[in-house]
């Protein structure tokens, strides 16, 4: 079973959302996938349907998120949306 932990926080220039889960780990290759459409790269052996809604959110808040991973380590994304002065309409 994995874990995962959630946080947000507000800030001047954003808002900010790790996520963290002591599963197995990414591969290179699939934190490099992920930088492409999410969820049309979560497949077969990727449990990551709640990473790819979290990379869906940030985006539509013109936002960008980071992976960072090690096989058999767990996965830590980080992302940031833009402040609210810096979306546009």
């Amino acid at each position: 079973m994995c874990t995962v932990r959630v946080t947000t926080e507000s800030k001047t220039d954003g808002c900010y959302l790790v996520i963290r889960d002591d599963g197995d780990g990414l591969s290179p290759v699939q934190c490099e996938s992920l930088t492409g459409n999410v969820v049309d790269n979560v497949g077969p052996g990727m449990n990551g349907v709640m990473i790819a809604h979290a990379f869906s959110v940030v985006k539509s808040h013109q936002g960008t998120m980071n992976v960072r991973s090690e096989e058999g380590g767990g996965d830590d994304f980080y992302g940031k949306t833009a402040s609210a002065g810096e979306r546009s309409a």
